[in-house]
């Protein structure tokens, strides 16, 4: 029997020692911090104070959902997100947050978010011209960034004509993503929020850039929509059901700017992990192929392939799983509570370390395996996958583009493989840079050859 190969991955840490390089590796690669007792145990509370790590599916469900008032959005995140949202939806609270998430909500439906995959076939068309001719070695983060943003700017402004535009957002864009890409320890060290300039990138002046350039466009588009139906016409009519307010051009700048940032960096991550993945795997990324041929031909995807293509689906979930975009969920609690039995008192930072959670004995059979059938006949929200698998978050504050990601994931994933070979590069074995985001430290390199 041919044992299974295991993909290069963070293992459990057998010592782990608190001080000035506990810190650093907090700052560059948080994993390396983590015990074997968060991949086998339900709640961990490490030596440091005001600090728990959640693992137990039930148990991170009910933080997520908010424990009836017991957590709330850690004030952490907040402040790593205000420069970009601003007082957009991700970092809102109580009623500011619940007005904008009632009133935008109806652009990132299921059925909304299928009116991505038009754009997101132009998105795959430039990099298939981009990597036509010769096989070749090529880094996938990159390129896919660029095919992320695109993706963005098409949906959510319906568009742009204008090349010279559309290369000043990309740059931004670029610039903003990595100013965030490292935990800033001013942060990790709860100083004051003044002092987060003289010790890292905060992204602030690269928001305001990226905003500017945004606005003029986002302003002409809420004005005049192309389509009713569109994503901009959908905006332009938002308003909370309840009470009647209407999304304004600074909130939809707030919406636009936080989604150019958190769309370019989640989902090019996950396609790079994905397709780097199946070049490891070259079984599976066959038979994905033989997937995509079987249900849409040599056709331009539609949503309906996208929706049929539960193989693709699928790899990019268990992708997700071993890599998550985001390598944890951060809570704090609120007033004096208990989980699993460990009482919780307020003001403790709860986190539910994703890659730990994902790789969890006690959930998952073969956990730092690939192993894409696990979710076969699986949606992302799937009630069987409840707190045990959540790289989009989960309870009230799920992510809003959950759907529109996923749906742009597939087509992209589906146009690339059905262009390309991906195989893997003899000696190359990508390094770990987990801060913001579970990135590959130095790219991910794969061989492209055109089919």
């Amino acid at each position: 029997m041919t044992a299974t190969r295991i993909p290069p991955h963070i293992p459990p840490q057998e010592k782990v020692r608190f001080g000035l390089t506990y810190l650093r590796k907090a700052v560059n690669c948080v994993p390396l911090t983590w015990p074997r007792a968060m991949y086998e145990e339900d709640v961990y509370v490490p030596p440091i104070p005001g600090l728990v790590h959640v693992m137990e599916p039930e148990a991170v469900a009910r933080v997520l959902s908010g424990g009836d008032g017991a957590f709330g959005q850690a004030e952490l995140l907040r402040r790593v997100l205000r420069p970009i949202w601003r007082k957009g939806i991700a970092v809102a609270q109580d009623e500011d947050w619940r007005w904008q998430r009632r009133a935008v909500a109806p652009a990132f439906t299921p059925a909304a978010s299928a009116q991505v995959v038009p754009h997101a076939n132009a998105a795959s068309a430039r990099i298939v011209s981009n990597w036509s001719g010769e096989p070749a070695t090529r880094e996938l983060f990159g390129p896919l960034g660029d095919t992320a943003a695109h993706v963005v700017i098409d949906a959510l402004l319906d568009g742009i004509g204008d090349e010279e535009a559309r290369d000043i957002i990309l740059r931004h864009g670029a610039s903003l993503t990595h100013d965030l890409r490292r935990l800033n320890p001013a942060d990790m060290m709860h100083l004051p929020e003044w002092m987060r300039a003289l010790t890292g990138r905060t992204g602030r002046e690269a928001a305001s850039q990226l905003r500017a350039a945004l606005m003029p466009l986002m302003e002409d588009r809420l004005t005049h929509p192309r389509s009713a139906g569109s994503l901009p016409g959908l905006l332009a009519r938002a308003a909370d059901s309840e009470s009647g307010r209407k999304l304004d051009a600074e909130r939809a700048g707030d919406l636009l700017t936080g989604s150019m940032a958190a769309g370019r960096e989640t989902t090019a991550l996950a396609l790079s992990w994905t397709l780097w993945l199946l070049a490891l795997f070259p079984d599976d990324q066959e038979r994905l192929r033989d997937e995509i041929l079987r249900v849409a031909g040599d056709a331009p995807l539609e949503a309906r392939h996208v929706e049929a293509l539960d193989g693709v689906r699928a790899a990019i979930m268990e992708s997700m799983r071993l890599y998550p975009p985001a390598p944890a969920h951060l809570r704090d609690c609120l007033r004096d509570t208990e989980l699993c039995g460990v009482r919780i008192r307020k003001g403790t930072l709860v986190t539910i370390p994703l890659y730990a959670v994902h790789r969890h004995r006690k959930l998952w059979e073969e956990p730092d395996a690939f192993r894409p059938e696990r979710f076969a006949g699986m949606a992302i929200t799937d009630k069987a996958l409840r707190g045990r698998y959540t790289p989009f978050g989960g309870g009230p504050r799920i992510c809003l583009g959950m759907h529109f990601a996923m749906a742009e994931m597939v087509t992209v994933t589906a146009n690339l493989l059905r262009a390309f070979r991906f195989d893997e590069v003899p000696g190359f074995e990508p390094g770990f840079a987990v801060g913001a985001g579970f990135y590959p430290k130095d790219g991910l390199k794969v061989t492209v050859t055109p089919l």
